[in-house]
């Protein structure tokens, strides 16, 4: 396609300031974001992506979150706010997915490049930008339970899930946010957003990234390592051999409680805009209020 998008017309001076565009390559679209792969005259390419709702804030996070830390990133080379949607310029990334190319070294050096960005972005909290628009507190947790509890799309029997959730996990979110530290979650670690190019993996599509002391991200990780037949031990033991001192310490507790905080997040987003913009996300819920009453009874009463 030579021609600008539609969708992109009123775009199209953003576009501009990369290059001239010479034509446009449909990578996906739904309701809340599409992404193209734009080629420009000199033979160049780049992704360009616009987000409304939520996915509008991903040019931000890059900037304030990604950006300043020394990890693997795509180049961000504009990004803008418009009224309620966010567009984003950046670098096309060349490399296969691991979800496409999935392998028990994939997965590995995922793991491995997953406690890189979290030791490096604890070590460098407080000097990023708008941390505290990014925080999630345990009383963020506990209101988006609360919230989730009474969602018409719930049966009963599926608020009392969230119920229980309630009651159980506020002191075990006390432990963690006191005896650890908050660091940068990407919340989406999937194989299909890890792209590997020699010995990095590249995290992309950081729209719901946010500042936790949670595993969620490992616990999705060795999800997916499971699902794929990769061993999770080796995969966990990745991962730990870049963690340093106390962030050994009750390590399944943290998993697990990573999980149950993982589960709850993506169970919100899947009540607030999938099953609105996807009629096939409406099954995803009975599975997810299932694996959080089971993530939940594995924690006990006291940590």
């Amino acid at each position: 396609m030579s021609s600008i998008p539609e969708s992109w017309r009123k775009y199209e001076r953003e576009v501009n300031r990369v290059g001239a565009p010479a034509g446009w390559d449909l990578l996906r679209k739904w309701t809340y974001s599409e992404v193209w792969r734009v080629t420009f005259e000199d033979g160049k390419t780049a992704i360009a992506k616009i987000g409304t709702g939520h996915p509008a804030r991903e040019g931000a996070v890059y900037l304030d979150l990604v950006s300043p830390l020394d990890i693997p990133q795509p180049r961000i080379y504009h990004s803008v706010k418009h009224g309620g949607s966010g567009v984003i310029m950046m670098e096309d990334l060349k490399g296969e997915t691991l979800e496409q190319v999935p392998s028990e070294n994939g997965y590995l050096q995922a793991a491995r490049q997953l406690a890189e960005i979290r030791k490096e972005a604890a070590k460098r909290l407080g000097t990023l930008l708008n941390e505290s628009s990014y925080t999630v507190t345990p009383e963020d947790t506990l209101q988006t339970l609360s919230s989730i509890s009474r969602h018409p799309f719930l049966n009963e029997q599926q608020k009392e899930v969230l119920s229980e959730g309630l009651k159980v996990i506020p002191v075990h979110l006390e432990k963690l946010y006191r005896d650890y530290p908050v660091t940068l979650c990407h919340s989406d670690y999937y194989p299909k957003n890890l792209i590997i190019q020699g010995k990095d993996v590249i995290p992309v599509d950081w729209a719901s990234a946010y500042l936790s002391p949670d595993l969620g991200d490992l616990y999705c990780l060795l999800l997916c390592a499971e699902g794929a037949n990769v061993d999770r031990e080796a995969v966990l033991k990745a991962f730990t051999s870049r963690l340093e001192g106390s962030l050994f310490v009750d390590l399944d507790w943290q998993i697990t409680l990573g999980g149950v905080l993982w589960t709850t997040r993506m169970l919100d987003w899947t009540l607030r805009y999938g099953i609105d913009a996807m009629p096939i996300a409406k099954e995803w819920v009975p599975e997810m209020v299932s694996d959080l009453a089971e993530l939940t009874g594995k924690i006990p009463n006291n940590p």
